[in-house]
């Protein structure tokens, strides 16, 4: 099926819960974009206190604008009797009241912590009901991050998916390992726990100090934004806060803009214009006297943000320079703009009146007071930019530290509740369900597919068989997007075999061979796509994200599944070991099982102790009859427990 005609089949299947969940994300746009929805702890950035209606920021636009969601919301809840959803539309009814108080007045003085209160409380509660009902690839995850784009920037849609992946995987990791816990004594469950905490706590050697860092810098950029331009604090204690900066920068921009304002006030003031034509010779005066004023480049205002001389081995002084290039480009924009509009204002000005060259000149001095705004504008931005620059990559940071606690503790426990009892075995399967077996058959260093038949295969771009020309394809193109996307066989090229054809024919180099796995209907078999080399047309990929403590050790959080009927083809780096021979019994390193099924039960083999935990690996044994396909032992670096897995969950496969 062509990927259009997925994409199209999808979206009618596009359901009234899809629909709410994206209005639900856009219910969350005002906290996404004052970042108060990525705070674990703490309140709202905005202030609901005294608010001008006429006069309202961005931030509480976005709150009246998305009101006209609710009604649609609250549609979808009554309409299908689902009272959960109103957890979801908190923010649109937190918006909504503010709303009514604001236009009746009844916003009582000092409000505004108890409003603060409110406003993270719903816009929490609504975020975890999304956390909960929505999945990271479905399609209204997808069509919401593209309106946090639309209507926001960049920044703030990396931060939302990040940060609700990480939240995603602590609540698929309570989720998925509650049953264990429940079956296990809880003097049993403190005892894991304090031993795993004891074994894990020298992480914290490279926790505590990367943290303290990452504060500190994010406080130093800050301090160098007071120190290199004109912003000024109103108080150094809550300078380091989004809300103390915007309150600092606009006066800190009013206060400099006025002194270009006075300087044009005083040339408009002594203006003479000899030319008959006021409409040419006022506004190109207008226009220059602008230009003068008002500096050209931004290093000229702000004199920390001059460009540096740089040194070949100084790259952080080519990539500041970078950064400065892009505030002046934004500068050098704005100022373009209320040139441009000045002169255009002006101009239509003296076009349509007959009044003398002094009231000309004053009227100019108003709107040159207009146009200055978009030089006010251009500098906040600018400026404030590079502070929320600094936030973004702090609270980026945030969450990566969040994903490396969370998940190296949840190995270290993994690891030692199962190496505790050779009863204990982990699984990636969540049932006891049984599972048809399909076949391994081992072909050295050349396979190949008949000429007999009608199957059709997909087979990795990495290789260029013999017997048929490339034929580019995408092959259920939303499936594992991540694992093929980095692997490279996102696209994967067509064989479709006919009687009449020649056989296609595969020849591995050095001592790499071929093992085909003929998975019978209904079997999954867990791959690594590095491996691939081709599938059946009619084999089903998928990716199985598992946070549960009995696939951890596993090495990977997100695996890729095959399932059948078909056939699926698997390279070796060297000699491979399947299931019907006795080696495969024994146990072996985790990085040396390439393909498993699904419902395989490995027993585990480590040695538990603080050092061992961090710098050797675990060893797996299969049960018998379980199918399983092995590498051979290939010589290459030492593979050290915690460490090497960090490197694995910080890549997304």
């Amino acid at each position: 099926m062509k990927a259009g005609a997925i994409v199209w089949k999808r979206i009618k299947t596009f359901s009234h819960q899809d629909l709410f969940l994206v209005i639900t994300i856009v219910g969350l746009l005002p906290a996404i974009y004052d970042f108060s929805l990525f705070a674990l702890f703490g309140f709202s950035q905005g202030n609901f206190g005294n608010l001008d209606p006429d006069k309202v920021s961005f931030l509480q636009k976005l709150h009246f604008r998305t009101l006209w969601l609710f009604p649609l919301g609250l549609y979808l809840a009554v309409r299908y009797r689902r009272p959960d959803r109103f957890i979801g539309l908190l923010p649109y009814i937190f918006s909504f009241v503010i709303f009514i108080v604001m236009q009746y007045d009844l916003l009582p003085e000092n409000s505004s912590p108890l409003l603060n209160i409110l406003y993270f409380a719903s816009y929490k509660l609504a975020f975890f009901y999304l956390i909960e009902e929505s999945r990271l690839r479905s399609l209204s995850m997808l069509i919401g991050a593209f309106i946090v784009w639309l209507l926001l920037d960049l920044q703030h849609v990396l931060l939302f998916i990040t940060y609700t992946a990480l939240i995603r995987l602590i609540y698929l990791a309570i989720v998925q390992n509650l049953a264990i816990f429940k079956n296990t004594r809880v003097t049993k469950n403190f005892s894991l726990f304090g031993k795993s905490l004891l074994y894990w706590s020298p992480l914290l050697l490279f926790i505590i100090p990367s943290a303290i860092f990452s504060n500190k810098m994010h406080k130093k950029t800050i301090d160098g934004i007071y120190a290199n331009t004109f912003v000024q604090t109103t108080d150094s204690v809550n300078r380091f806060k989004r809300v103390q900066f915007e309150k600092d920068l606009k006066i800190s921009v009013d206060k400099e803009v006025d002194s270009f304002k006075v300087s044009i006030d005083a040339a408009m003031d002594s203006v003479k214009v000899e030319s008959k034509d006021m409409s040419v010779a006022l506004p190109n005066k207008a226009g220059k006297t602008f230009y003068r004023v008002v500096p050209d480049e931004l290093g000229k205002v702000i004199p920390g943000l001059m460009k540096d001389e740089c040194t070949f081995p100084n790259i952080f002084c080519y990539f500041e320079n970078g950064v400065k290039g892009e505030m002046d480009k934004s500068y050098k924009k704005s100022r373009r703009k209320g040139h441009r509009n000045l002169v255009k204002e002006v101009r239509g000005m003296t076009s349509s009146t007959n009044d003398s060259i002094q009231a000309l000149a004053g009227n100019t001095k108003l709107l040159v007071e207009t146009r200055l705004n978009d030089v006010k504008t251009g500098l906040r931005k600018t400026i404030q930019g590079v502070f929320d620059l600094n936030l973004f990559v702090s609270l980026l940071l945030d969450i990566l530290f969040g994903f490396v606690i969370i998940k190296s503790f949840m190995y270290v426990f993994s690891r030692v509740a199962f190496s505790q009892e050779a009863s204990n075995y982990i699984s990636l399967l969540e049932n006891e369900d049984g599972m048809e077996k399909g076949t391994l058959k081992k072909f050295e260093n050349q396979y190949t597919i008949p000429a007999s038949g009608n199957q059709g295969f997909y087979v990795s771009r990495s290789y260029e068989p013999s017997g048929r020309a490339p034929k580019f394809s995408i092959p259920q193109w939303n499936a594992a997007f991540i694992a093929r996307l980095f692997s490279g066989n996102y696209a994967m090229n067509h064989i479709k075999m006919q009687e009449a054809d020649s056989s296609v024919y595969f020849r591995a180099m050095g001592g790499q061979e071929f093992v085909e796995w003929d998975l019978a209907d209904g079997e999954e078999v867990i791959f690594n796509f590095k491996n691939f080399v081709g599938m059946s047309d009619d084999i089903k990929i998928s990716a199985v994200i598992s946070m549960r403590l009995t696939s951890l050790l596993l090495g990977r959080i997100i695996f890729t599944t095959a399932k059948g009927p078909g056939k699926l083809v698997l390279m070796t780096t060297g000699k491979p070991i399947i299931s019907d021979e006795r080696k495969a019994e024994a146990s072996v390193a985790v990085s040396r099982i390439l393909a498993w099924q699904r419902n395989t039960k490995f027993q585990v083999e480590s040695e538990v102790n603080v050092v061992d935990v961090f710098m050797s690996g675990i060893y797996l044994r299969k049960q018998p009859d379980d199918l399983i396909l092995i590498d051979a032992d290939v010589k290459g670096k030492a593979k050290s427990g915690i460490v090497k897995f960090i490197k694995n969950f910080l890549m997304p496969v």
